[in-house]
């Protein structure tokens, strides 16, 4: 695809300048081009923040957690000193993944030839190596990945060239002040495997709109269509809304989070980072949707359940955790049934760009910030 062609696309998409009344959605070959999916991955993507993990899950010296983001074999670790680094999780030898999964080690060893590195990635040690004169083992290290925690996320920016990350979106970080996102730790995740493109992902979850159709016997009854409101974002790329809890729902949520009070004690707020740092927040628990997006029409998505670390340690966290998941297994087969639809209908020959409602307002903050980035080179 050229570059005059995604002027093109940018144009049919009603382009950067658009007020949100005039605008319209993204065309239809924005979800399925696979040539504008790695534009995507390579202008926007990799150019951006990223979550890889929560800094709770690497919290101590000598932990580790392993994960691929667009490809890219990562492992986040904590050295000896309490050092937080993000290195690549491929051996300098012959490439292989060396961690799997999530634990504690002193070292990160390649199970192919035993090849080990310290937690700062260093090589520290190479069998056999030294019969070979020209082998420098002090040149040898793991590339470290550049990286930035925000509220208690472990951000990274692949190709490193992207302005800090707190910088760029400081009225988000004031709107979520009270939930205090800082230390809270994962106690359950699902991943499912979504067959339709990433965006409509982030283009469901953003919007409260859909309660009143799709979840209209499992989630609008607790947080309604019509109490919810959008953040105007004053060009930060973030998006926000916001709605009111039933008491209901609140009765599920056990104590609040610290610092939460007032107004926002009764009320549930969702936000995007973008591209694709899904999560949200209401009374006593907060959750992350982390996408890894892998083609123009898959991902992964994999919800995470998020509490305090004294919430965490207290007796019942067990069935909170599992009544949580059973929830969020039945949003998301009705999410998932309705991205299906959506990917399967934009196939169509007779698919176009529609209107906004007023509550997808986050969903064309969302599409400009987009396209601006595909259009900035």
């Amino acid at each position: 695809m050229t570059a005059v062609t995604i002027r093109d696309r940018v144009y049919e998409a009603g382009g950067t300048a658009a007020e949100f009344d005039a605008a319209t959605t993204l065309p239809p070959a924005f979800y399925l081009d696979e040539q504008l999916y790695q534009l995507e991955e390579q202008r926007v993507m990799r150019a951006q923040w990223l979550p890889l993990a929560r800094v709770a899950q690497v919290a101590r010296p000598g932990d580790y957690l392993a994960a691929e983001l667009l490809g890219e074999p990562l492992v986040a670790v904590r050295d000896k000193a309490g050092v937080l680094r993000v290195l690549s999780n491929v051996c300098r030898h012959r490439a292989m993944p060396i961690a799997e999964g999530r634990g504690s080690c002193q070292t990160l060893k390649c199970p192919y030839h035993l090849w080990s590195y310290r937690l700062d990635g260093s090589l520290g040690g190479a069998p056999m190596m030294l019969e070979n004169g020209s082998f420098d083992r002090d040149a040898v290290r793991l590339p470290e990945i550049r990286h930035e925690v925000w509220q208690g996320w472990i951000m990274v920016n692949l190709d490193g060239s992207a302005p800090s990350l707190a910088a760029r979106i400081p009225a988000l970080s004031a709107s979520l002040a009270g939930w205090d996102f800082t230390d809270l730790t994962v106690v359950a995740s699902r991943t499912y495997e979504a067959d339709w493109n990433w965006k409509i992902t982030v283009e469901n979850f953003c919007e409260c709109y859909h309660h009143l159709g799709l979840h209209r016997e499992s989630l609008e009854p607790f947080l309604p269509s019509r109490d919810s409101r959008c953040l105007d974002n004053g060009g930060e790329p973030w998006n926000s809304s916001i709605s009111r809890c039933a008491p209901e729902y609140l009765a599920l949520q056990g104590s609040p989070m610290s610092g939460v009070d007032g107004e926002r004690a009764g009320v549930n707020q969702i936000f995007t980072v973008f591209p694709f740092l899904c999560a949200g927040a209401q009374g006593g628990s907060a959750f992350w949707l982390e996408l890894t997006p892998e083609t123009a029409g898959k991902h992964r998505i994999t919800w995470h359940v998020l509490v305090r670390p004294d919430q965490a340690a207290q007796p019942g966290i067990e069935d909170f955790a599992a009544a949580s998941m059973q929830a969020i297994d039945v949003l998301q087969s009705e999410d998932s049934a309705a991205c299906r639809g959506v990917q399967a209908g934009l196939r169509s020959t007779f698919a176009a760009s529609g209107s906004f409602a007023p509550l997808e307002k986050p969903i064309w903050q969302f599409q400009r910030w987009l396209l601006e980035g595909l259009a900035d080179r």
